[in-house]
């Protein structure tokens, strides 16, 4: 009897274990944003620090775009000045900017937001807040190959290094984190170029905390073809938004 208990709780532990076990949250191209901490408390990080404070969440599974929007804007704004402003939500970005096809498209049953789309969407977003003089520079990499890195590279430097422009990726997350796949926007909040890790600060809140994942990765997500999602086939990109 004493034998057969033994092997029952055995069996149960073993199945706990494996219970437990589970898919890991990050594939073996990313990792959680402590594992690098010892970067952003080294070196001014502006973008991070920029971001942080305003790091949004996406409203809806196919919302990528809007929290991307919304924490570009209020980056470059700055806190608010006035006792009676508000610090800017998704909610009241997507009242000011009042496009319908937008709203649409990060609803329940929306499609999410195309690489074109997004420039747009963006653009409209800065005239809404009243940065007008603000600039969008759109990059669709045409490949991940070595040349194509090595200007990726040099435009996430160049990024790091000035506190006047915010970063934001659109790309398959599959690649980088090996679970939830499709076209998603997020900002970039860092750039180690001694480590070639670049930070993503997913907007995507109920699932991820920031990550970070090697410039090699993240191109990779950036061109090839979202292999699901209601974007499915879709390529992407990076936007650089340029405040005077």
């Amino acid at each position: 009897m004493r034998l057969i208990l033994s092997a029952a709780i055995c069996l149960i532990s073993a199945g706990a274990l494996a219970q437990s076990a589970g898919t890991p949250k990050l594939g073996p191209d990313a990792v959680p944003i402590f594992d690098n901490l010892d970067y952003l408390r080294s070196t001014p990080a502006t973008d991070y620090w920029l971001l942080v404070n305003f790091h949004a969440k996406q409203p809806t599974p196919n919302g990528s775009s809007v929290a991307a929007a919304v924490m570009a804007v209020n980056a470059l704004l700055g806190a608010p000045r006035f006792a009676e402003d508000q610090v800017l939500d998704e909610t009241g970005l997507m009242a000011q900017v009042a496009n319908q096809k937008w709203s649409s498209d990060i609803g329940l049953s929306g499609k999410g937001a195309t690489f074109g789309e997004f420039g747009t969407y963006l653009r409209e977003s800065l005239n809404a807040v009243g940065l007008e003089a603000a600039t969008v520079a759109a990059t669709a990499p045409a490949d991940a190959e070595p040349a194509s890195l090595d200007a990726f590279r040099a435009a996430l430097a160049a990024n790091e290094a000035s506190g006047k422009n915010i970063m934001l990726a659109y790309f398959d997350r599959a690649v980088v984190t090996g679970d939830r796949g499709g076209a998603h926007l997020s900002p970039i909040g860092a750039y180690d170029e001694a480590k070639d890790l670049v930070l993503i600060m997913d907007v995507d809140r109920d699932w991820y905390v920031p990550y970070w994942t090697p410039a090699t990765t993240l191109l990779v997500a950036l061109v090839r073809p979202a292999a699901s999602g209601p974007l499915a086939g879709e390529r992407g990109g990076y936007f650089l938004v340029t405040r005077p």
